[in-house]
């Protein structure tokens, strides 16, 4: 058994708890396996409000994407038309 030590822990704290959060949702959840690039946004409505991630375009579509830096993965959701907004953190 590998034990990983965790630099930044408060922050890889809120970005699992963004996980949990969407996994909890009931929508469909898709692993990302890369690290997303792209502008960071809020979501202003729906069942993930106040959560912060990147969006991404898969095919012809824009995905929302919450990672865990430490973990180098995230999870990706289809946004639908929720509102969001620039995040600058």
């Amino acid at each position: 058994m590998a034990i990983l030590e965790v630099d930044d822990q408060p922050r890889t704290r809120g970005e699992l708890a963004q996980i949990h959060q969407m996994l909890s949702s009931g929508l469909p959840v898709a692993p990302e396996p890369e690290y997303p690039v792209g502008s960071r946004v809020r979501i202003l409505s729906g069942p993930l409000m106040g959560m912060v991630g990147t969006v991404v375009r898969r095919g012809n579509r824009d995905h929302f994407v919450a990672v865990v830096h430490f973990l180098g993965r995230g999870a990706m959701v289809e946004p639908g038309t929720w509102q969001v907004e620039a995040a600058g953190d």
